[in-house]
């Protein structure tokens, strides 16, 4: 992957989640993707309108929504056989089908949001006095449904990086983070002077000649 050597690209395929490699979280994902579409399926009515939270689907957008779930069970086990294979096409095609599962939460959210949350649909928090508990319940509610997009971008990622590890050698990714390591910089100036310069700053001007000639002595003297 050429891009991978780029500077400018900041996020990297991750090896490892929580102490197991990529691919094998990958089939953990999967596998609780076809757990969650199961129960989905099993969930949906045909004839009558069902409220999850406070935003009530009707029996159509259910027959549609399980026809999306329908869809997506050859995607995701695609995915789960490129983990197991190393296919990467099989890993973009259960990515694309990631991105649209993102925007169905997010458009469930927008509809919570739009519902008004609780205070609609408790006639008890309708009351002025109980308005302050209304709006603070549905602070808090929507924060915590905020959680399910946390979720689908970090299983996005991890797919994603499962996808790019599939056609990028291992040594060209340790070579990529190597370099992409913060590296100390070298100081303007050496730490230490060198020696000469260390020695001549203890001498008085004048004294260098008299040093040398000690020196050249000694050695004569030593040759004597």
């Amino acid at each position: 992957m050429d891009f991978l050597q780029d500077e400018s690209v900041v996020l990297l395929p991750i090896r490892n989640v929580l102490g197991i490699n990529t691919f094998s979280a990958v089939n953990v994902i999967a596998l609780i993707h076809i757990v969650v579409n199961l129960s989905t399926l099993g969930a949906i009515s045909s004839t009558e309108a069902v409220r999850v939270g406070t935003v009530l689907i009707s029996a159509p957008i259910q027959i549609a929504i399980g026809l999306f779930v329908l869809a997506g069970f050859p995607c995701i086990v695609g995915g789960l056989a490129g983990s197991l294979y190393r296919i990467g096409v099989l890993l973009r095609g259960y990515l694309w089908y990631l991105a649209l599962v993102f925007m169905m939460v997010m458009v469930y959210l927008v509809a919570f949001v739009k519902e008004g949350a609780f205070c609609t649909h408790n006639p008890m928090l309708r009351e002025a006095e109980y308005r302050v508990t209304c709006v603070l319940t549905s602070i808090i509610m929507s924060s915590v449904l905020l959680l399910p997009l946390l979720v689908c971008v970090l299983v996005f990622y991890v797919v994603w990086s499962a996808m790019i590890l599939c056609g990028t050698p291992a040594k060209l990714l340790d070579a990529v983070e190597e370099a992409r390591k913060p590296k100390m910089p070298l100081p303007a100036t050496p730490l230490m002077p060198a020696l000469s310069e260390t020695r001549r700053s203890y001498l008085l001007p004048g004294d260098e000649v008299k040093f040398a000639q000690g020196v050249s002595a000694s050695f004569s003297y030593g040759g004597v």
